[in-house]
């Protein structure tokens, strides 16, 4: 009797999309890159990346790439905020 009752091309694929959740994953966490960790960009990464992660276990590899490209662009050359240079520009 076999322990495991998955059959084995099952796992490897299981396995391929786990890999693929993790590379892409650290594509997003890359850019984020722990700093600072705060505000609004930081909580939408995370949930963009558990949204990668889905997307992958369900087998949406293409649109996770494109979506996980995306996001690193985006975060990466996006618009940043500006600093305030006096306490009056912010009223």
């Amino acid at each position: 009797m076999s322990l495991n009752t998955i059959p084995f091309d099952i796992d490897v694929q299981m396995f391929l999309r786990l890999l693929i959740a993790v590379v892409l994953g650290a594509l997003v966490g890359y850019e984020r890159e722990r700093g600072r960790v705060h505000g609004l960009t930081t909580a939408a990464s995370l949930w963009v990346t558990a949204a990668i992660g889905l997307a992958v276990g369900v087998g949406m590899v293409l649109m996770s790439v494109a979506t996980a490209v995306l996001v690193f662009v985006l975060l990466r050359f996006g618009p940043r905020p500006r600093l305030k240079a006096s306490p009056e520009e912010g009223e």
